[in-house]
């Protein structure tokens, strides 16, 4: 069995190892802040999770149609809270901080703040309205454009092209282009898009050499 590991799957599994890695030294920090301001060994824990886990589903929101601007503010903002949070942690732990009201004051408001965050960013998110993921999208790759060629009477009918009308560019060469003229001849000046198209012409390409047999 061969292995097929391309650069996409290499730089997935650095990101993915990375932010668990990230997220794990994180939330040890941040789980010791939670114990430094009177929160128990279990509870602890939900200031990380209110936090960073809150960061990475906005971060998620960034990409989502419809949310986008509140996901990317979301992110910003639970970033600059976890940098900040982090330092917090630190100072405290290791002596160079005491924690005093403010901090026990500023803490203790994170998780409510966040509850508040996710709760609105879930009714955007459910809320009725046109978002790209939910509703089927066409796309028209076909300019709105309607070019009608039309060739003297002796030779050929009216010809309606329902597509854009652009020059051939380096589809049609030398030995093409003879090859549709000695067809043309051979039909009495008359040559269909279809019979272009078998020479190995795009249809693009083949309305625009018709058009210029047609006019020769």
């Amino acid at each position: 069995m061969t292995s097929n590991i391309t650069r996409r799957h290499v730089v997935i599994a650095g990101a993915v190892v990375v932010a668990v890695t990230a997220f794990a030294a994180s939330a040890d920090t941040l789980a010791t802040l939670g114990r430094s301001v009177g929160w128990n060994e279990w509870l602890s824990w939900s200031l990380p999770v209110a936090v960073d886990v809150l960061a990475m589903v906005a971060l998620i929101a960034w990409f989502t149609p419809g949310v986008q601007k509140l996901g990317q503010w979301m992110t910003g903002a639970t970033v600059v809270t976890s940098v900040v949070l982090n330092a917090l942690g630190h100072l405290v732990a290791t002596g160079h901080l005491n924690v005093g009201p403010g901090m026990v004051i500023g803490v203790s408001a994170v998780p409510v703040i966040s509850m508040a965050l996710a709760a609105h960013l879930a009714a955007e998110v459910t809320a009725p309205g046109d978002h790209q993921d939910d509703q089927e999208v066409t796309t028209d790759v076909t300019a709105p454009v309607t070019a009608e060629v039309t060739a003297p009477a002796a030779k050929t009918d009216r010809v309606t092209v329902t597509e854009p009308v652009t020059s051939g560019g380096s589809e049609v060469t030398a030995p093409v282009r003879r090859k549709a003229e000695k067809l043309a001849a051979d039909q009495g000046g008359k040559v269909t898009i279809k019979q272009l198209q078998d020479l190995g012409l795009s249809r693009r390409a083949a309305t625009v050499l018709r058009r210029e047999l047609v006019a020769s």
